[in-house]
């Protein structure tokens, strides 16, 4: 009988593994409607691209362990385990940037990064399969740490322990493999959306403010994420989900869905006008504000619930002394956060206008991600805290929208 993990998971791999280059074959054939398929659409090999992926690949793995940035504790694992984190995600995403304006400046042609995507995607994947397939034979249930050992899998079914990964955090030494998979996404995003910016400019001559105001939006997402790395460490696809194929490979998608707003406009030199423009990026700021605000507050919140600036807040202290913040952003909505995050991600789309709806393709899916996890949240919260739960939500009515959801 086929076991719920495989049942689960086989289709998010697929779903991995065809999306990434259906969007690349969408993004060369400069065609974006939604149920045209492109006629390139399948993997292919390139020597020298293979070579500098790799290449650029163990360079992220190095700026991670360069001695810049502070190292924290990671979220508290089984037997009271904390693994230590290195936060230098926004000094390694300043390098890339300026690796890529030396290399410009030098005379390459950077375009080739968005030329040559298919190819990317190709050897992107062949290296997540290689390296899941090493921690699959390399990690064995009995020699892993109890604190770092996947709940979900470990059965005895190899195909599950394929799937959803053996362990929670894989490392080779100090180096997290989930971790900087995840932010290495980030800076590929950022390098991706500049070397449309250099096609647009070879093609044309000249600048589109829609494509710029596009790449700006994704590039503060991006590196205020990064800026904000702590945050990172704690979510649960780093502190619960194992790291098999299935998460390795739904890394690789991600600067693909992102990349997919700045690809549209600049290969199909979609153009707003400014009012427009100034109208998204006050909404995109909205969201940042919400976004940023209220996750430093919660931040604070929990490093120092004593500071001043709560001395007027309400709480809801649960029956294990656990305090439920009812005040500032918090007493709002219970997921605040999700909001600003779901209106950062609806103006990014908007900067594409209405004329396709693949462009969309990435808003849909983090707002549909955020509202199953807030539902996720909820249950979660529900079996921890009992009746303090129920008394929680009736002081904060909404899960992220006020009046919507």
């Amino acid at each position: 009988m086929v076991s719920s993990i495989i049942k689960e998971n086989v289709p998010m791999l697929l779903m991995g593994l065809v999306l990434p280059f259906y969007i690349a074959a969408k993004m060369e054939s400069e065609n974006y409607t939604l149920l045209s398929f492109p006629t390139n659409w399948r993997p292919r090999l390139d020597l020298y691209v293979s070579v500098v992926y790799i290449a650029w690949l163990l360079c992220q793995w190095m700026l991670y362990l360069v001695n810049v940035g502070d190292v924290i504790p990671g979220p508290v694992l089984k037997q009271g385990k904390r693994l230590n984190y290195r936060l230098n995600g926004f000094f390694s995403l300043v390098v890339n940037i300026i690796g890529f304006l030396i290399t410009t400046l030098c005379g390459f042609k950077v375009a080739v990064i968005f030329e040559k995507i298919t190819e990317l995607v190709t050897i992107a994947c062949l290296v997540q399969f290689i390296i899941s397939f090493i921690l699959l034979f390399t990690q064995k249930t009995e020699n892993l740490p109890e604190y770092n050992i996947n709940t979900v899998a470990n059965r005895g079914n190899i195909l599950e322990d394929w799937l959803v990964g053996r362990s929670i955090s894989p490392r080779i030494g100090f180096l997290d493999l989930k971790f900087v998979f995840a932010r290495t996404g980030m800076s590929a995003l950022a390098l991706l959306n500049f070397s449309v910016l250099a096609k647009y400019y070879e093609n044309n001559k000249t600048t589109n403010y829609t494509l710029l105001l596009a790449i700006a939006m994704i590039l503060v997402y991006t590196a205020d994420n990064l800026y904000n790395e702590s945050n990172i460490v704690y979510i649960r696809e780093m502190s619960r989900d194992g790291c098999g194929i299935t998460l390795l490979v739904y890394l690789i998608g991600i600067p693909l869905e992102y990349g997919l707003i700045v690809s549209y406009v600049g290969t199909t030199k979609y153009e707003l006008p400014w009012y427009c423009l100034v109208c998204i990026a006050v909404f995109f700021l909205l969201g940042y504000w919400t976004y940023r605000s209220s996750n430093n507050e919660k931040s604070l919140f929990r490093a120092t619930p004593d500071d001043p600036r709560f001395k007027d807040y309400e709480t809801i202290t649960t029956a294990s002394k656990t305090n439920l913040l009812v005040s500032g952003w918090w007493g709002i909505s219970r997921h605040p956060n999700y909001m600003g995050d779901i209106i950062m991600h609806v103006a990014m789309s908007f900067a594409a206008g209405f004329t396709n709806v693949l462009p969309h393709l990435n808003a849909f899916l983090i707002v549909s991600m955020l509202l199953q996890r807030e539902r996720m949240d909820f249950e979660e919260c529900k079996n921890k805290y009992g009746d303090d739960w129920e008394r929680y939500c009736k002081r904060v009515k909404w899960g992220v929208i006020p009046y919507i959801f």
